[in-house]
């Protein structure tokens, strides 16, 4: 498994994001920039025919004789400028807009991917979530910007500033006095700005991400039921209320100081204009500037402040300082490890071989799972059991090779899990979870999405269904396979238990050799449950199967039972000897058959 690299450079992350940028968008991207610079040169050709247009009125009104013809071609040629550059910037939009959805697909499906790779273990992980979610926020304009922002500072704002740096060079060199006075109060500003508002970035996003799970307990579908129905919409509303005037405290305090810095560089700017205009009288009354160029260099003092405002204020530098903490979390996203390695051979059988297995999760300095040795033969059927937090879920997670050990090692098949790909470590493996997904798809899609590659015909996947109790005969399909399990969808919804059912279909009928139970049917009646994992027994013939279970009679099933207390593994052998030894598994068995002894009597 790679190490987490360090975090990159703003070049490196630059450098990569363009190179990106040109292999993903080829000619779209050499459109961008001819069109860029196309209409910086334009935006500082225009200070030159506003000259000739004020050169020209001058002359005329000095010669009456001279007639209008001067101006005609003065304003026609101004007004050719300004068609064009409009013109240009509608083009380049619309370009710019095609751009960002092109790429930014491409920047989902590359994160997408990368989600596939990553360790799971990063889910648990407060750190990695928030670099997750705020990688998410980098997708659109953030990153867009970041690279067209940085390519347009030297094909848009480069190309109109050395036009107007000769223009003012030609009639008086002190003149460019008039960039310095522009650029360096702005810039100085934006780097303090660029500090504050990272501070706001790292500080709102666990605030956010808490607002944004109280927001979904009060309006999410998952959610919505049980809040209304336990009375604790308020409880959660206040919860929401608070966290959002925490975010909302946090980030006016944040946007007050950035507000305080603005209006002090303002100030300083002013000054700068005052400097800049007494320049311009100066340099008129000395007669290094024509009344025409005067005007013309007066009028261009906006569009340059207005440039460089907006460039530093607005454009590439805003940019950069609002949405740098995106950019690096994309960054962080992008270079978490992955598990790379030997791919494990698919032999049909799997064996499973724990070596003083030992596992914490992050941040935390217990551990789940305690010095843990012990081998499952290929075609064993083993049930987990054990109190709530005894490490069952957790010990299946290590046993399957979606967690690697923190101590110790796991292998499968004789391959060391944290030296192979996923891809490779879960081909014949399949699952049922207590807490599985209720998929908004016809029953033919929710049973077909176990193994997506598999071919088979209607009456396999009915028969699948058949095997875990899911009748799609029944009143509950009423369009058979094709009934669209969700009533957003104008379809149907099906019970829990129903729904319990069509996850363990979905589980058969993936193409197995090992096969994981864990509590997959808790919402099932303890009848139902018997028949079932009876059913599953005799599908699993051969196949190597881990049951987790609290029901402590379906265990009887199993070849072999581990009994585990505080993440070790406390018992184990069949349920007659682990009943003689009178010991924690008995205890528990006694509880609950004398549960339902007082349950039948009643």
């Amino acid at each position: 498994m790679n190490k987490p690299e360090k975090a990159p450079t703003f070049f490196r992350m630059l450098t990569e994001l363009l190179s990106l940028r040109f292999s993903v968008l080829k000619w779209r991207a050499v459109c961008e920039i001819l069109l860029d610079i196309s209409i910086g040169l334009l935006f500082g050709f225009g200070v030159t025919t506003m000259q000739w247009l004020f050169d020209a009125v001058g002359a005329v009104v000095q010669n009456p004789a001279l007639g209008y013809g001067g101006i005609i071609r003065a304003f026609a040629m101004v007004g050719g400028v300004v068609i064009t550059e409009k013109l240009l910037n509608n083009v380049m939009g619309y370009l710019f807009n095609t751009n960002m959805r092109i790429f930014d697909a491409h920047i989902l499906d590359r994160m997408n991917r990368k989600a596939q790779n990553i360790e799971p273990i990063a889910y648990e992980d407060t750190k990695r979530l928030e670099d997750i979610e705020k990688a998410k926020q980098a997708i659109g304009w953030p990153l867009m910007s970041f690279t067209s922002g940085f390519i347009g500072l030297f094909t848009f704002h480069l190309p109109f500033f050395i036009y107007l740096s000769w223009y003012l060079c030609s009639y008086r060199p002190l003149l460019m006095l008039i960039f310095v006075l522009a650029f360096v109060p702005i810039t100085f500003e934006q780097i303090i700005r660029t500090k504050v508002l990272s501070e706001l970035a790292n500080t709102a996003a666990p605030i956010r991400r808490a607002y944004e799970h109280y927001e979904n307990t009060l309006c999410g579908r998952e959610f919505v039921k049980e809040t209304r129905q336990l009375g604790a919409f308020g409880f959660f509303f206040r919860r929401y209320q608070d966290t959002l005037d925490l975010l909302n405290r946090v980030t006016w305090k944040t946007q007050r100081r950035a507000k305080g810095i603005d209006l002090a560089f303002r100030f300083v700017i002013m000054a700068g204009y005052i400097g800049i205009v007494i320049l311009l009288v100066m340099s008129l009354k000395d007669g290094f500037l024509t009344v025409g160029v005067f005007a013309a260099v007066f009028a261009a003092i906006d569009r340059l402040y207005d440039t460089i405002y907006n460039l530093v204020q607005y454009g590439y530098f805003a940019n950069v300082a609002e949405n740098i903490q995106y950019i690096k979390s994309l960054f962080a996203f992008w270079n978490l490890p992955e598990r790379k390695g030997t791919d494990l051979p698919q032999t049909g059988s799997h064996a499973i071989a724990l070596t003083n297995v030992g596992f914490s999760y992050p941040g935390r300095d217990d551990r789940a799972v305690a010095d843990v040795t012990l081998t499952v033969k290929p075609g064993e059927v083993v049930a987990l059991v054990g109190e709530n937090g005894a490490g069952k879920s957790t010990l299946v997670r290590l046993m399957t090779g979606l967690y690697t050990p923190t101590e110790g090692t796991v292998t499968i098949n004789d391959h060391d899990t944290k030296t192979t790909p996923f891809h490779s470590l879960f081909g014949g493996v399949s699952g049922v979870f207590q807490r599985f997904l209720r998929y908004k798809l016809t029953t033919r899609e929710n049973l077909m999405i176990g193994d997506i590659q598999k071919e088979s015909t209607d009456t396999a996947l009915a028969a699948h269904a058949k095997d875990a109790g899911v009748e799609i005969e029944s009143e509950s399909f009423p369009q058979g396979l094709d009934t669209m399990l969700s009533r957003e969808f104008e379809g149907t919804d099906l019970s829990g238990g129903q729904w319990q059912r069509m996850a363990i279909a979905r589980g058969l009928y993936r193409t197995h050799d090992f096969i994981v139970l864990d509590e997959p049917t808790a919402a099932i009646d303890p009848i139902e449950e018997t028949y079932l994992y009876k059913r599953f027994m005799e599908l699993s013939q051969g196949k190597t199967a881990i049951l987790v279970t609290h029901r402590l009679g379906s265990a009887k099933i199993a070849d072999r039972i581990l009994v585990m207390e505080n993440g070790r593994i406390a018992e184990e052998g069949k349920h007659e000897s682990l009943l003689a030894k009178n010991g924690l598994y008995a205890a528990m068995y006694e509880a609950q058959a004398q549960w339902y002894a007082t349950d039948a009597a009643e």
